[in-house]
């Protein structure tokens, strides 16, 4: 599952036990705190630090949409710490940083290699893209009031510490695009205060109402893990068209007059059942899985490190004595279509003769493996097969 044992994600679930638990118990139903361990600690720190991202603010050109900043006591505006063109006035950004706001740099690991490997790890079981948001809060101060987020996040603090608090839930399970509002969801009696500091983790499930603040002399750096997945109205959703695909009638425009007064929809309630009666009859779980399955893996983004230094471009550059493996929380799949394979990979999909399905299952289920003992091929099919994937970064050496 996860190759790195000192991994961010096995320092909160060391073992499949602890996983499965928190699957069956705690995921999407309540919160979970992760107490602080020299493993979560060295985890964290090896992903993301103060200094690191005083470099990439000062240096990697991350687009203006990236930055933003935020204070609990007023709603702060752009044009504070940018240009009149838009652009970030880095700067200003320092400035109201150290008057009391919170830095907030979205989907980070867009631009990070590290923070990209910690999105994979949740990806690879959760199954469903993963993001990142940082937040640096200076001592002392506060970036929002209680609030809730439409996705479950895991909150990790790297370093420094927060006052937290947790609220009745303003809304069950909030759906995407549900954005908080402070006019119409007031947060509920208080349940819960704790502190949290460095090394500390808290999964928090969508629609609780949380807030926290800067607790001590030092800034607290925390990443916030989104988990945007899909849900059982998305799956539905697609059910039906694959069905309304298949039926003219689930295409035929609605009734006239449906939106006067008085219309009388005896007719329109007899068609709406021939609808259902289909739908209960056809949709098919199977087919829509298979298709949520098959674009999120290919929306992915693909690791390539290693694309320009490794030398297996072509077969014989392929080494009997090398091995090789799956890249690290590598999610693929591959299903007969047609006359050929077709595999569906983070970035997109390859094809493949149909004799190649036993050395693909080797492939994608081996801790790792060399090129004779991928079955069913001849050895130049074994050394074209390996050239193959790892021209497209589906594999990468073992180093030895």
């Amino acid at each position: 599952m996860v190759a790195n044992t000192s991994s961010v994600f096995n320092s909160l679930f060391p073992n499949a036990k602890d996983l499965e638990g928190f699957l069956s118990g705690k995921y999407q139903a309540e919160h979970q705190r992760f107490i602080a361990s020299e493993a979560s600690l060295s985890a964290l720190n090896a992903v993301l630090d103060i200094a690191t991202l005083d470099e990439l603010l000062a240096n990697a050109q991350m687009p203006a949409s990236s930055i933003d900043m935020a204070r609990a006591d007023r709603r702060m505006k752009r044009a504070e710490f940018c240009y009149d063109n838009g652009t970030i006035d880095l700067r200003a950004v320092i400035r109201e940083y150290r008057a009391g706001a919170t830095l907030i740099l979205s989907q980070l690991h867009e631009a990070d290699t590290k923070l990209a490997d910690l999105c994979r790890q949740f990806e690879a079981v959760f199954n469903c893209h993963v993001q990142t948001n940082i937040y640096l809060t200076p001592p002392g101060y506060q970036g929002f009031r209680p609030h809730f987020d439409a996705h479950d996040v895991f909150v990790m603090q790297v370093s420094g510490s927060k006052a937290w608090k947790l609220y009745d839930h303003p809304v069950k399970l909030a759906y995407r695009g549900e954005r908080f509002n402070s006019n119409v969801h007031k947060p509920g009696e208080l349940t819960e205060e704790f502190t949290m500091d460095a090394g500390e983790t808290i999964y928090i499930p969508k629609g609780v109402m949380h807030d926290a603040s800067n607790n001590g002399d030092e800034p607290s750096l925390h990443i916030t893990l989104g988990l945007i997945t899909k849900n059982w109205a998305d799956l539905v959703i697609e059910a039906v068209s694959e069905v309304a695909v298949k039926h003219p009638e689930f295409r035929q425009a609605l009734p006239p007059h449906f939106a006067t007064e008085g219309f009388d929809d005896t007719e329109a309630k007899a068609h709406f059942k021939t609808l259902i009666d289909i739908i209960a009859k056809e949709a098919n779980l199977e087919h829509a899985l298979d298709y949520f399955a098959g674009d999120f893996i290919q929306r992915q983004k693909p690791d390539i490190r290693g694309g320009l230094l490794d030398a297996v471009f072509a077969p014989d550059k392929v080494k009997p004595s090398q091995h090789y493996k799956l890249r690290d929380n590598y999610l693929a799949q591959y299903f007969e279509d047609g006359d050929r394979l077709t595999l569906v990979s983070p970035g997109g999909h390859m094809h493949f003769e149909l004799s190649a399905s036993a050395a693909l299952d080797e492939v994608l289920r081996s801790e790792q493996f060399v090129a004779s003992d991928l079955p069913g091929l001849a050895e130049e099919e074994q050394y074209a097969l390996v050239a193959k994937l790892a021209a497209a970064s589906v594999i990468q050496l073992v180093e030895e």
